[in-house]
């Protein structure tokens, strides 16, 4: 994926609010800490050495991926009998997302999180999981997320671009939010659909004119019938008010955003062997609170859609949508080594 799309996943990550308790963070940053904000100690790495890392996370401070990483920090302070101490920086303040993959490399920056597109320049197809109609639902994610083989060489393959992989969140989907109901991809071709750009081929693929349009554009032009859509996630309509000019939400799981964890090779290179198990196991974890907390966020943004007129169609059968995906991605697969073969652990795993 291009440029584009990497600056339209950096604008929804940044937008979203978790909707479900979670470890505290503040507006500057997090400290490691249990869930009650109090270090925890007395784990199987005491004996390894005292390391302080800073982790720059390009979420919102609110957000349920901070809670997640909030939550991963803790998990590492007493794993670790509190010799690893991992400090989140949300909101970009330690490195821009689109700073982020270069930082790592070389080890300015200890920890990162940031889409899977940023390694796509590198290592194209390692963002293969956000492929069109590859992963729909959250029960789909959790095995894939968790799945030994498919983070063995997800593993292997960040390895290899100089930097250590944790563990890979799945993050939120994107929607279609327009003027007029939607139930099938038949109903939308003519639609004129509004995208920041990267998704421009999945979008014209189903028969709609996609339109290149900043966030700040696009509540007029869904208010004067500029557009009849946009291509966007459930957390954007809600921080945009786009509620307010389209009233229809079609829940179709187009793709997922992914965000791997990252840690420079200098940064792991300072834990004891015990620690490092340490870190992955909390990782581990770390998905697991990621998509809890997730899936209660959707259901508080779902209310909040429906209390403001919303008419919400929630796809259950994707294979129509899929169909009209199947060429280009199996296009996009069949150039990488790297995308058949995450795809085929990840059907294996799910």
């Amino acid at each position: 994926m291009g440029r584009a799309k990497k600056l339209m996943v950096a604008a929804v990550i940044t937008s979203i609010a978790v909707a479900a308790a979670g470890c505290s963070s503040s507006a500057n940053s997090s400290s490691a800490s249990s869930g009650n904000g109090t270090s925890t100690s007395g784990a199987s790495s005491a004996a390894g050495p005292s390391v302080s890392l800073k982790l720059g996370d390009v979420l919102s401070s609110t957000d349920s991926g901070t809670a997640a990483l909030n939550y991963f920090a803790g998990k590492v302070s007493s794993l670790t009998g509190g010799k690893v101490k991992i400090t989140i920086f949300p909101n970009g303040q330690l490195v821009s997302e689109q700073d982020i993959v270069s930082e790592l490399r070389s080890g300015a920056v200890d920890m990162g999180l940031a889409s899977d597109d940023f390694w796509n320049t590198i290592t194209p197809g390692i963002d293969a999981l956000s492929y069109p109609y590859k992963v729909t639902s959250w029960s789909q994610a959790q095995a894939i997320a968790t799945n030994s083989a498919v983070n063995a060489y997800l593993s292997s393959e960040y390895q290899k671009m100089g930097v250590h992989y944790i563990a890979d969140l799945p993050y939120t989907w994107k929607e279609l939010l327009s003027t007029a109901q939607v139930s099938q991809p038949g109903q939308v071709k003519g639609f004129k659909v509004s995208t920041a750009g990267g998704d421009l081929p999945y979008l014209s693929a189903l028969g709609m004119t996609p339109d290149v349009m900043n966030n700040t554009d696009l509540y007029e032009g869904l208010l004067t019938h500029t557009v009849s859509a946009s291509n966007i996630s459930v957390s954007q309509i809600i921080s945009l008010k786009l509620y307010e000019v389209a009233k229809y939400l079609t829940e179709y799981n187009l793709y997922m955003i992914w965000l791997p964890v990252i840690m420079s090779d200098n940064a792991w290179n300072k834990l004891s062997a015990a620690q490092q198990s340490d870190l992955t196991s909390a990782g581990q974890a770390m998905v697991a609170q990621q998509i809890s907390g997730a899936q209660a966020a959707e259901k508080s943004w779902d209310a909040t859609l429906t209390s403001n007129g919303v008419h919400i169609t929630s796809v259950s059968d994707f294979s129509p949508w899929e169909a009209t995906q199947s060429s280009l991605v199996n296009g996009q697969v069949s150039q990488s080594a790297v995308a058949t073969k995450i795809l085929s652990l990840a059907a294996a795993a799910s």
